[in-house]
């Protein structure tokens, strides 16, 4: 049976990964000569294709892009995953430019295609018309108004405000010194009654969560879902404690590559790619795990933050100051 669903599986993601499209859109296609057009580049291709497998243009300040256009303005690339209707998960990756044309006329803005595993993929090509400004013939040419000199100095119009708001002014002062000492006594109260209490290191916390996980039994109650959710999610906060790699709304993907930036050793990068991959499909593609992979994850999840904390490092280096 268990044969059969993997077979299922991947008959499923061949058929699924034809879903590939490359489209550019315009906010507008009607400018006046020099004025930016924005346009938005969206491409969508299944989650099944490694994102090493994708070549998006790459885009530069100044560049001529054909037919007279030039490119002002390049918004930073955005990532995002969803699940289609077929239940497919969908990656698209989308980028916004600024372009702007200074010659009137129709002009079009040619394709622009993108790599997917080496296999060229276009946009459709978009029609703009660029029109003049239009000055009235009836508008006559008007008189510059001449300048009205202040006659009064700077030091003159400080005079005459002090005078008028002067009052208001010294009342807030007063009261900003007033707040200013009762704030410093609120917390030099605080700062004697307070206790400081020892501080558990972040490591030692996250162990105590697979603890009350594994307490749980989750797994063996059939909550497989839940199960791969938490322990992912103490993963991902020692992952953003000792890398600095952010990883809220983050996709498995983006986190393994911004991992592979870091001093992590190689063989970690290979079982938390592993980990998350078993995960996203227990928690999007509804896979069954084995009890090997039950076990695998919080055994994973365990040795790495045992093997990668520095709390023990800092502790033994302060100890010998």
């Amino acid at each position: 049976m268990r044969k059969l669903f993997y077979i299922l599986l991947l008959f499923s993601s061949c058929v699924f990964s034809q879903q590939q499209e490359f489209t550019a859109k315009s906010n507008q296609l009607d400018l006046l000569i020099g004025e930016p057009a924005e346009l938005k580049f969206e491409l969508t291709f299944s989650s099944s294709i490694s994102i090493d497998e994708i070549s998006f243009p790459q885009f530069k300040l100044k560049d001529t892009l054909g037919n007279n256009w030039e490119l002002w303005a390049i918004d930073s690339l955005k990532t995002s995953n969803y699940e289609a209707e077929n239940g497919e998960f969908i990656t698209k990756i989308s980028q916004n430019i600024q372009i702007a044309n200074f010659d009137t006329g129709r002009y079009e803005f040619p394709p622009i295609y993108a790599l997917i595993n080496d296999e060229k993929i276009f946009t459709e090509s978009l029609n703009f018309t660029v029109k003049s400004i239009e000055i009235s013939e009836d508008e006559s040419i008007k008189k510059i108004k001449e300048l009205k000199i202040d006659p009064l100095s700077f030091f003159e119009r400080t005079i005459i405000w002090l005078k008028k708001y002067g009052i208001y002014l010294l009342l807030i002062i007063i009261l900003l010194i007033i707040l200013l000492l009762l704030v410093n006594k609120l917390k030099s109260k605080k700062q004697e009654n307070s206790i400081t209490a020892p501080s558990i290191p972040i490591p030692v916390i996250l162990l105590e969560k697979l603890h009350q996980i594994e307490q749980k039994k989750l797994w063996q109650n059939g909550k497989h879902k839940q199960y791969f959710t938490e322990i992912t999610d103490v993963t991902k906060e020692f992952i953003e404690y000792r890398y600095q790699v952010p990883t809220f709304e983050k996709t498995s993907i983006e986190i393994i590559n911004a991992l592979k930036l870091t001093l992590i050793d190689q063989q970690w990068i290979v079982k938390l790619e592993k980990l998350f991959t078993i995960s996203d499909l227990v928690k999007f593609a509804k896979l069954l795990p084995t009890n090997q992979e039950n076990s695998y994850a919080i055994e994973t999840t365990k040795a790495f933050i045992e093997n990668e904390r520095d709390d023990l490092t800092l502790n033994n280096s302060e100890e010998k100051e």
